[in-house]
């Protein structure tokens, strides 16, 4: 089933690719919930950004020229999903493991 509304998920990363990836991974593994799943970097190093634009499967990465902090990194991401018709936006740690079940709850 599609998220009806539409729903986004922001995940901050700040030179922890691999932990980003790995959220990524299992948000895109849900079944029936599919949110845009939308990761904004900021301002990592290179080498940590090479390897977030190379294992992130699915989402998009706004690469932030500076390190705004937690809020101007997650407003960034909220401002790209209200752009692109998200009418739910999810703040989302790297290090998280919200359930697919969970997130269907706050939904409801």
């Amino acid at each position: 089933m599609k998220t009806d509304p539409p729903m986004a998920v922001i995940l901050l990363n700040w030179n922890h690719a691999a932990d980003t990836i790995r959220c990524a991974s299992r948000l895109d593994g849900w079944h029936d919930l599919h949110p845009r799943v939308i990761v904004v970097d900021n301002a990592s190093d290179e080498d940590d950004l090479g390897a977030l634009r190379k294992g992130l499967r699915t989402g998009e990465i706004i690469e932030s020229q500076k390190n705004l902090g937690f809020a101007g990194g997650c407003n960034q991401g909220i401002r790209q999903a209200m752009t692109q018709g998200a009418s739910y936006v999810a703040l989302c740690n790297y290090d998280a493991d919200v359930s697919e079940e969970t997130m269907a709850r706050m939904l409801a």
